[in-house]
């Protein structure tokens, strides 16, 4: 049994230029710190932390799709292109653990100095999540659907959280950080949002 996340089952014009256009968009995002101040430890944490906000923004999308497919001007256009949606997100995290990666290689004091074995698991575990959930939406780049069964759904719904909960952690000190959280909370808001009632056939 499987839950359409969408509802159009016609086919985007190019769902592969979405998903690049997006992925290089978060690419040049997390380039400038580099290009400001070199290849350097701030530089990744900078990275890091860029790349968790991107994703985050392009996951409360595709999570809030359901609401926003109903919008009357671009619903349309964000639920035949949420598979690709999607993929965006994969590559921004992707380029967030690398940043991770380079981050523990080249400067492991810093890195380890508060390192904790239960959130790299959970971490690790949700990256496994996403590369299964990713080959879901390659399928469905072909039609314009991103279709998860129950137990996929909520998986979807723990990512959700995770973000959330990251962001809310540090919203009292940081405007950004809490309108993150608020985004979070509107995204779910959007996707329980009933919609409208199909007129009963006589």
């Amino acid at each position: 049994m499987s839950i359409a996340m969408t509802s159009l089952p016609r086919r985007s014009s190019n769902p592969w230029s979405v998903t690049i256009g997006m992925s290089a968009l978060v690419l040049a995002i997390a380039a400038l710190p580099i290009l400001v101040w070199g290849a350097d430890e701030r530089s990744l944490r900078s990275i890091v932390r860029v790349t968790a906000r991107c994703s985050g923004i392009l996951l409360f999308t595709v999570f809030a799709m359901p609401g926003l497919s109903r919008l009357p001007r671009a619903g349309w256009w964000l639920d035949r292109n949420s598979p690709a949606i999607f993929l965006s997100f994969t590559a921004s995290h992707v380029l967030h653990l690398c940043a991770l990666i380079a981050w523990a290689g080249f400067f492991p004091a810093s890195f380890f100095a508060d390192f904790q074995i239960v959130p790299v698991l959970l971490g690790g575990g949700l990256y496994v999540f996403i590369a299964f959930i990713a080959l879901r939406a390659v399928d469905g780049l072909s039609t314009g659907q991103l279709r998860l069964n129950r137990v996929e759904t909520v998986g979807m719904y723990l990512l959700w959280a995770v973000f959330t909960l990251s962001f809310a952690a540090q919203a009292r000190g940081s405007v950004l950080h809490a309108a993150l959280t608020l985004a979070a909370v509107s995204s779910l808001g959007t996707r329980l949002v009933p919609g409208p009632v199909a007129p009963a056939t006589p």
